[in-house]
């Protein structure tokens, strides 16, 4: 559930905010969000919504935290890779 409502918007401002930075115009911009949005929400829900049903599902509690950080972490160097290969 949370990540069809939050990932979207995150998606799509980090296209917006990464864009800025490399001193991108809202052209160039739309049409990067435009073209890789879906790639990149297929990845994110491909990605999240299984691991996350085995770290509830399986995992103890007291792993949970460890587990989602190295999640968030390899999640993380994909998206910055998408993000700065465009």
């Amino acid at each position: 559930m949370c990540e069809a409502l939050v990932g979207p918007p995150f998606a799509a401002s980090m296209f917006f905010v990464v864009g800025k930075l490399n001193h991108k115009k809202n052209q160039e911009i739309q049409s990067e969000v435009k073209t890789n949005f879906k790639y990149l929400m297929m990845v994110d829900w491909g990605f999240y919504i299984p691991l996350q049903y085995f770290n509830f599902q399986y995992l103890p509690t007291k792993f949970r935290v460890l587990y989602v950080s190295i999640l968030s972490l390899v999640y993380d160097t994909f998206l910055v890779y998408i993000l700065n290969k465009l």
